[in-house]
């Protein structure tokens, strides 16, 4: 790009000597499109600074508002996780604390069909023995010798 204060003249030849102040003239006007040059690098540099100090401040700030919204996306996630997982375990626990209800109540139905039982039989027993004490006896007696031979061959 050309410069206007540089002029179109060609330099002095030898054939064309030139006087000190047109060269000293020149060499001005050399220096000043330099100058001017110059600071018009200065002042894009400055501006291209400027530009990219934005782009980078827009960037700086569209990353810091993903990086939110990725966050609070992944916090909503693990809220609804842990809310699913909280609503699983008391679902679960609610089941097995009515199957545990359930099976100590068929427990303890079952213990009192089997005391009731037991004390049918001892009662049964006593009014047998009472009846016939002698058989009885000898029922005992042998009961007695089968577990006594039983005893005697497992030792051996």
């Amino acid at each position: 790009m050309p410069d206007e204060n540089i002029s179109a003249d060609p330099l002095p030849s030898v054939d064309n000597p030139a006087s000190d102040s047109d060269i000293k003239a020149k060499i001005d006007s050399v220096k000043d499109a330099v100058t001017n040059l110059k600071d018009a690098a200065v002042t894009k540099a400055e501006d291209l600074k400027a530009v990219a100090t934005a782009k980078a401040d827009e960037l700086k700030s569209a990353g810091t508002a993903k990086y939110n919204e990725l966050k609070n996306v992944g916090t909503a996630k693990f809220q609804d996780a842990k809310a699913a997982a909280t609503a699983k375990y008391h679902d679960a626990k609610a089941a097995f604390d009515a199957k545990k209800a359930e099976l100590t109540e068929q427990g303890k139905a079952q213990y009192a069909q089997a005391k009731t039982k037991a004390q049918t039989v001892h009662a049964d027993s006593e009014i047998y023995v009472k009846e016939n004490p002698t058989q009885a006896i000898l029922i005992a007696l042998g009961i007695g010798f089968l577990i006594g031979l039983l005893l005697r061959a497992s030792k051996k």
